[in-house]
């Protein structure tokens, strides 16, 4: 087993609080940055619409439109009820079908934490979900 003083734990934590406090630093730093790109950007944007165009090359690169469509996913009950119809009809429901990792894992431990109440703990399990692993990790506030 691993030895370590107090002394030699609060260091480490500090300089876990200094390390939070300079990626905080550089994340505000980098979203600055990004912000100017995209205003650039949109200046890119608004030239070649302007003057018609889908790209223009300069020495220094090339900058070009992307069109793409896209759709939102159905918010309300009925339109996920009316989208998954019409999935299961031409067979795509599993194709398409999916759930989000975070909705799955609290409703695995909703439903776990029933069978622990239950008393039935030992022979719960959820069809189609593998056995649950166990992360560990540590968590940090400011003193």
């Amino acid at each position: 087993m691993m030895e370590i003083t107090v002394a030699e734990m609060d260091a480490l934590i500090q300089k876990m609080v200094q390390k939070r406090e300079e990626i905080r630093l550089h994340k505000e730093i980098g979203s600055k940055l990004n912000a100017e790109l995209e205003a650039m950007e949109y200046q890119a944007a608004l030239f070649l619409k302007e003057s018609e165009r889908e790209s223009y090359r300069s020495p220094f690169g090339t900058v070009y439109t992307i069109n793409r469509w896209s759709v939102q996913t159905p918010k309300s009950d009925e339109d996920k009820i009316a989208f998954f119809n019409y999935l299961k009809e031409r067979g795509l429901d599993l194709k398409y079908m999916s759930v989000n990792s975070n909705a799955l894992n609290s409703f695995y431990n909703a439903e776990m934490e029933a069978a622990k109440e239950q008393g039935t703990i030992m022979d719960f399990r959820i069809p189609g979900i593998s056995e649950p692993t166990l992360t560990i990790s540590t968590g940090l506030r400011k003193g």
